[in-house]
């Protein structure tokens, strides 16, 4: 599994383009190329043998917006080499005070999205029902 476009698209607001790790302010994308250089990585591993993995997580939490961070390249590999340092707890903060400091919340984003999301479904109803009575 992967994270969703929704979720991919959160983390990418909410990281400010930015690498989350603390005192590192390096882009994550590079506009002048077009280059997306910033890195999803997971609090809770990927997979099994991966740093801080977790086997009672199902796919669907690994890969939520909850259980990812962005970072640049170089802070992902630290974080993994050292989970004895960067543990979840440790990371869960970070996470926590990188959004903190965003203009709006991410759960302000999501229930915007939700919105979104419902009435792009009634929309679809309404298009439907249109669609079987003519």
């Amino acid at each position: 599994m992967a994270p969703t476009p929704l979720t991919k698209r959160l983390l990418d607001i909410c990281s400010k383009n930015r690498c989350a790790f603390p005192d590192c302010y390096k882009l994550l994308s590079d506009y002048g190329t077009k280059t997306i250089t910033g890195e999803r990585c997971h609090i809770k591993g990927e997979k099994p043998g991966s740093a801080r993995y977790d086997p009672t997580q199902t796919d669907k939490e690994r890969d939520s917006f909850e259980n990812l961070i962005m970072m640049c390249e170089e802070h992902h590999k630290i974080i993994d080499a050292r989970p004895d340092i960067y543990t979840v707890e440790v990371l869960m903060e970070i996470k926590r005070k990188h959004e903190e400091s965003l203009d709006v919340s991410p759960s302000f984003i999501l229930d915007a999205f939700g919105t979104i999301k419902d009435e792009l479904a009634d929309i679809r109803g309404l298009i439907s029902k249109r669609d079987r009575d003519e």
